[in-house]
């Protein structure tokens, strides 16, 4: 959030348009994305989450968001399977 704050909302886009490493790096971080992304989204939907309201969430701080559905995703998972088994 700090670098926001001190760049701006696209202070991100000089670094990945610098040079060739820099471009690497963006398409990297888009592909890497849109895998978890694709991949996260229907076990999200399956225990009743809203996947924009994360989607903002990710936009806003990167991969800490994408973590943060991650782990909300295999939290909620654990939890329902402990109410089968009970």
């Amino acid at each position: 959030m700090a670098a926001v704050i001190a760049e701006g909302p696209i202070g991100f886009w000089p670094e990945h348009t610098r040079n060739m490493w820099g471009n690497q790096i963006w398409f990297d971080l888009l592909l890497s994305f849109g895998v978890a992304w694709t991949l996260i989204v229907p076990r999200a939907r399956a225990l009743n989450m809203r996947p924009a309201v994360w989607l903002i969430a990710i936009i806003m701080s990167g991969s800490i968001g994408l973590l943060a559905v991650f782990s909300r995703v295999l939290f909620l998972e654990k939890k329902s399977k402990s109410r089968e088994v009970v």
